[in-house]
């Protein structure tokens, strides 16, 4: 017995094919475990959203790091993934630290989350500010609304 992994299309698909199969890529990683280093999937049940880092991508498919961005924006506006941004809120910072670290050849900073006594060492390139407030922004977490599975056909 040999095992396939396939999908079915028509002819109306074939503009959205580009997206599916950058989408399958990122959704077999996510089941794997690819995407963040960690062991396959067990039985059982799977977090619904997880870490996929552009560089990951940019491995993957062996692109360069604007074109794997790219490649994870048409992804997500074809609706074959969600992705839910990871960004903690900064206390010992404001927007117009931000403004002056930027202008300096500071390249990390010692920074302090909500919620955590500890301090954490970040690039300044991490760093966002929205609404007033500085964010760091982490690794976007993403879920595939796709469903990954193997048919065994005998010839």
């Amino acid at each position: 017995m040999d095992v396939f992994t396939c999908s079915h299309h028509k002819k109306k698909d074939v503009p959205n094919i580009k997206p599916f199969f950058i989408s399958a890529v990122i959704a077999s990683a996510i089941k794997t475990g690819l995407a963040n280093e960690t062991e396959p999937k067990k039985r059982g049940s799977m977090p619904t959203c997880w870490p996929v880092p552009v560089s990951f991508i940019e491995k993957t498919l062996g692109v360069c790091k604007p074109t794997a961005i790219d490649y994870m924006k048409i992804a997500r506006k074809s609706n074959y993934l969600n992705m839910y941004l990871n960004q903690e809120e900064v206390i010992n910072l404001t927007p117009f630290d931000i403004r002056h670290l930027r202008l300096s050849d500071v390249e990390t900073i010692k920074i302090q989350l909500i919620g955590h006594e500890n301090y954490k060492k970040v690039p300044i390139s991490h760093l966002r500010t929205w609404k007033g407030k500085v964010l760091v922004q982490g690794v976007n977490f993403y879920k595939s609304n796709l469903t990954l599975g193997n048919r065994r056909l005998t010839s």
